[in-house]
């Protein structure tokens, strides 16, 4: 657990810097999240092929509101937006994450960056 959490902060930092920087916290988002990503894992079968940080992220994305994503996405330096967004809809594409809602958390990121695009 000690492990998770560590690597949840260094995952997650810049989400949880943006917020804090609009004077927002997405602490309900988080537990929530962490939750479910929680239950998913131990009831799943696809929980051996999904790591715990990706079911994270994806809950995070779905249960963020698109003007919060957009908000924090536009927080991104443009030069950096794109390996940025790359960085993250990796792990949320359905080829490589094997949730059932990975392919809607996705296409919410993908809508969300589009709108951020110069």
């Amino acid at each position: 657990m000690l492990e998770e959490q560590s690597n949840y902060h260094g995952l997650f930092y810049q989400w949880d810097v943006c917020l804090e920087s609009k004077g927002l916290k997405d602490v309900l988002v988080n537990k929530l999240s962490k939750e479910l990503a929680e239950k998913y894992m131990k009831e799943s079968e696809c929980g051996l092929t999904v790591n715990f940080e990706d079911v994270f992220l994806l809950y995070k994305i779905l249960y963020t509101a698109k003007e919060m994503l957009v908000a924090k996405l536009k927080i991104v330096p443009a030069k950096e937006l794109c390996s940025f967004y790359r960085k993250y809809a990796v792990r949320l594409h359905p080829d490589k994450n094997k949730h059932p809602r990975a392919s809607e958390a996705f296409q919410k990121f993908l809508e969300c960056y589009k709108q951020c695009q110069p």
